[in-house]
């Protein structure tokens, strides 16, 4: 699997390292921007809140697509 520019890609720490998704390659020197999908223990309240409606609705959006793509 190729990787596009600005694709969006969805991992979870394992080891203290972020592991690409199976059959993703980076090519040596992409520069890559990681954002944390999950509040920090230092974030304030609002931002933890933020967050978790956040997750909230992006995991609809995909149960949305995924019903669109079974149909």
């Amino acid at each position: 699997m190729k990787t596009a520019k600005n694709q969006v890609l969805t991992s979870a720490v394992a080891g203290g390292v972020i592991p690409m998704p199976r059959g993703v390659r980076l090519t040596e020197g992409m520069r890559v921007q990681i954002v944390p999908l999950d509040a920090l223990p230092s974030d304030p309240p609002f931002l933890k809140t933020m967050l978790k409606l956040a997750d909230q609705r992006l995991a609809r959006k995909q149960a949305n697509r995924r019903k669109s793509v079974i149909k």
